[in-house]
């Protein structure tokens, strides 16, 4: 994968995980949890498979990685 995939993988991954809270309107309510679900772990997957990549290309994601982690895994 091209190092500019690459980016726009992570960017759309990082945008799940932004998002995957934010009301989904039409929705039942009963759904919602599952949309929620299924969003986080696709972007976990997504993130998951450009840290497979290599060096080359996550070493300019790692600050923005870290960042995630630390807001999944507080203190």
């Amino acid at each position: 994968i091209p190092s500019q995939r690459a980016k726009t993988i992570f960017d759309f991954a990082d945008d799940l995980l932004r998002t995957a809270t934010t009301s989904i309107a039409g929705q039942q309510q009963s759904l919602i949890p599952r949309v929620i679900l299924q969003r986080t772990h696709t972007a976990w997957h997504l993130l998951a498979a450009c840290c497979t990549l290599g060096q080359q290309v996550i070493k300019k994601f790692v600050p923005r990685l870290v960042l995630l982690w630390r807001n999944v895994f507080p203190r």
